[in-house]
């Protein structure tokens, strides 16, 4: 009923005719319904992002990690809706747009403008070329707003140049995370499939059995789309915080918060991960000797010497070694998963 306030009647029968504002009321409410989309799937980034990136800041998981998804999304609310507001209008406008010029388009088809409606075409194409490169790049931009609490816009040049300097790693792993993830989609699919097939082949009662079965692939795949792009925000704030991690730390003299089996895929792996059994070794003796004497220390890895004369002294590659940060989130700095990192980092 787009317009009900311009009736007119014309041999014996009533018209609606279209207001230019009722028609502008449309695309009002499209871009309202994009926004909004675009606002509650970036909320969904940024939990799963802040999430993931605390868990990995952490070194000692089993008693700092805490609630990490009820602290994420915490902090989103309370400190990220701006950012989050300024991301996913962007794209709100780009499908706007491509969807104004596909309008356009339909009309000077209609009107036989076919050079036209071939150039609008291919406006469109490269817009949504352009809104692919925003959603990649809002979606990385996320991922450092979760870990370092940035703006939008610092937050986005810095996943860009992390991105740049990264390209290699990025080009492997948005190429095999993304063709396995299709994979599964389509496992999902398949067997859902089959599964229908054998529940189906048999009922007497339906003529075309292949209709539910359409329906329900269909279905099956927008539910396992659901739920592997969680795994597909997860996989990449693995990978930009292991970026980060690589930038800010060395493995030697400020530990990485890897894991060892992502040490592997440093250039330094070798130093780094006989550094790393220094410190356990070490962290295990200091254990043990506060337990002898019933004290405990604030941090995980402790300077060499201090109240344990018979700690076995470090090897030169792990010289220099500075304390770690206490446990998230300190009181005094605003709340982000960043600040686990050293302070000389």
């Amino acid at each position: 009923m787009e317009a009900t306030d311009n009736l007119q009647e014309y041999e014996g029968s009533v018209y609606y005719i279209k207001t230019n504002f009722m028609v502008g009321m449309r695309w009002y409410h499209i871009f309202a319904f994009l926004w909004i989309t675009q606002f509650v799937l970036a909320c969904q980034d940024i939990t799963i992002a802040g999430a993931v990136a605390q868990w990995f800041f952490t070194r000692n998981k089993k008693k700092d990690l805490g609630w990490p998804i009820l602290t994420s999304m915490k902090r989103m609310y309370r400190y990220h809706l701006g950012s989050i507001a300024l991301g996913s209008l962007i794209i709100a406008i780009v499908k706007l747009v491509r969807y104004m010029l596909k309008s356009l388009e339909k009309r000077l088809n209609r009107n036989g403008n076919q050079c036209c409606a071939c150039l609008l075409k291919c406006c469109r194409c490269c817009l949504w070329c352009f809104e692919k490169f925003i959603k990649f790049l809002n979606k990385n931009a996320y991922i450092e707003i979760a870990i370092y609490g940035y703006g939008f816009c610092k937050a986005a040049q810095k996943a860009f140049t992390l991105l740049v300097s990264n390209v290699l790693r990025v080009a492997a792993i948005n190429s095999v995370g993304t063709f396995v993830l299709f994979l599964i989609k389509m496992s999902i699919v398949g067997l859902t499939v089959l599964i229908g097939f054998y529940m189906f082949k048999d009922r007497t009662d339906l003529n075309y059995f292949f209709v539910p079965l359409i329906i329900a692939a269909i279905f099956s795949y927008f539910i396992a789309h659901c739920f592997i792009s969680v795994f597909e925000m997860t996989i990449d704030t693995l990978f930009l915080c292991f970026c980060e991690d690589c930038e800010r730390n060395d493995g030697i003299a400020k530990p990485y918060f890897m894991s060892k089996g992502l040490m592997k895929f440093v250039e330094n792996s070798r130093k780094a991960m006989e550094a790393l059994e220094e410190r356990e070794k070490i962290e295990k003796n200091n254990n043990n000797n506060n337990n002898n004497n019933g004290q405990s220390w604030a941090t995980t890895v402790q300077p060499v010497g201090a109240g344990n004369p018979n700690a076995p002294p470090l090897s030169p590659a792990v010289r220099g070694l500075t304390p770690l940060q206490p446990a998230y989130p300190p009181t005094s700095v605003p709340p982000s998963p960043a600040h686990y990192l050293s302070p000389n980092t």
